[in-house]
């Protein structure tokens, strides 16, 4: 059955996430609804639990609302699209996928692809658990996959603090991320438990959905490494699900307004 998905693109939207990006602040969406709940205007603001202040709004054109019907599976009812850049990395580009698992629970897949001093190109995979509004720094890896060591392998961090090492039989890093992307799809959830982390194993988290996002993030990373070159025309981008792009009412409870809640790595 297809599902109505909300997705909020645009200029306005790249530059809002690129500062709270840079400020490592979370950044808060805010929609202001006319009485009969049209859409009036979108703003932002950046760090405060309550989205209603210190509002910014959008400049007609900067950003859209686009509402389609999907037929895969989804998170949730809203997400956010987007891309953005970070000069200070100049060297690395980075794909994240947010999922909630519930109101209080979420898993990040981070892809990053890195080029290092020696013009070699290398690739970091990491899931992450975490709470809702938590600190980049307090997130939890539970799997990580890098080329450390001279070669590729997946470590599995466990709650007790734990770690295993697995090498993966690959015959080139390119080579390797699908094998990667394979065990992902077939084992995380499984995995999640094993480590110690039931909770982040929820039968709510759409698994067809997370294979289809860590698909693209995959073919996205094989063509850096298999052309490096790509890095100057490839942009990081964020994918956020439902409680990240989430209607909520603000503070205020002027039902007319709404924001939408997204916290950036």
């Amino acid at each position: 059955m297809a599902e109505r998905r909300i997705s909020v693109r645009g200029p306005g939207l790249q530059r809002a996430v690129e500062e709270a990006h840079r400020l490592h602040k979370r950044l808060n969406l805010v929609v202001d609804r006319d009485a009969l709940g049209r859409i009036v205007r979108i703003g932002y603001c950046l760090g405060s639990e309550d989205p209603s202040s210190d509002v910014s709004w959008f400049a007609p054109g900067e950003v859209e609302l686009i509402a389609d019907e999907v037929d895969l599976p989804h998170f949730g009812d809203a997400e956010l699209d987007v891309e953005f850049t970070d000069s200070s990395k100049a060297n690395e580009r980075v794909t994240l996928i947010n999922v909630p698992v519930d109101d209080e629970l979420v898993l990040l897949l981070r892809v990053l692809f890195r080029i290092h001093g020696d013009k070699v190109a290398r690739f970091v995979i990491q899931v992450e658990v975490g709470a809702a509004g938590w600190d980049r720094g307090l997130r939890k890896p539970v799997v990580r996959y890098d080329c450390a060591h001279g070669f590729v392998h997946r470590d599995m961090l466990h709650r007790d603090g734990a770690v295993t090492k697995v090498r993966v039989d690959a015959d080139c890093l390119a080579a390797a991320v699908p094998v990667v992307a394979a065990e992902l799809r077939e084992h995380l959830f499984t995995w999640l438990n094993d480590l110690g982390y039931p909770e982040a194993a929820s039968e709510s988290i759409s698994h067809d959905a997370f294979a289809h996002e860590l698909s693209k993030a995959q073919e996205k990373l094989v063509s850096l490494l298999n052309n490096p070159a790509l890095l100057d025309t490839t942009s990081s981008s964020a994918r956020l699900f439902s409680e990240y792009a989430h209607v909520r009412p603000t503070a205020d409870a002027d039902p007319s307004k709404r924001a939408h809640r997204a916290d950036l790595p």
